[in-house]
């Protein structure tokens, strides 16, 4: 396995909060494949909304730091109504830590969100999908369609491809190597 397989094998690991061995990464030869094998250990169900449901740990973290009411968070809330402009960075590291402690996206916040995640929901929607296994509640379940939607996002942020064929293979058609 090339460095580029195992950072994303990595990725999905941390995605979903599950060991992918080195074995059975191999076998997994297309997005497909990773998705049905997926699906085969990770809790099955129809349950919440992964975007909903990072959208209700942002607006409790925001709440709970920022002492903020939740009639005043909403999805399309933008960031710079809410941050406390006296110490940006140390105001959004603190919302990190009452939302998803040991990850959170540092790099949207340099004096400042960046103009394409300005809004509560856009961060609901990027943790939704790269995170999704430190958001979801408990119970925790996954539908195959889910499973999708976040193997697309880490193929994404991790390797640039945007149009994911799931029928693609990984080393020959997707350049994984």
């Amino acid at each position: 396995m090339g460095l580029d397989s195992v950072e994303l094998a990595l990725a999905f690991e941390e995605a979903f909060a599950v060991s992918i061995d080195a074995m059975t990464w191999r076998r997994l030869r297309t997005p497909r494949q990773l998705i049905a094998h997926l699906v085969t250990v990770l809790p099955p169900g129809a349950g919440a909304c992964s975007s909903q449901q990072a959208f209700h740990a942002v607006r409790r973290g925001v709440m709970h730091t920022w002492r903020l009411p939740r009639e005043a968070v909403r999805p399309s809330t933008p960031w710079t109504a809410i941050i406390p402009r006296s110490d940006v960075r140390q105001a959004w590291a603190s919302l990190g830590e009452s939302v998803s402690p040991g990850y959170w996206p540092q790099r949207w916040i340099v004096g400042g969100p960046r103009s394409d995640h300005a809004t509560v929901g856009t961060l609901a929607s990027f943790l939704a999908t790269t995170q999704p296994a430190r958001i979801k509640q408990p119970p925790v379940s996954w539908t195959a369609a889910e499973i999708e939607v976040v193997v697309r996002a880490v193929l994404f942020e991790e390797q640039g491809i945007a149009n994911v064929v799931l029928d693609a293979d990984f080393a020959r058609d997707l350049g994984i190597s």
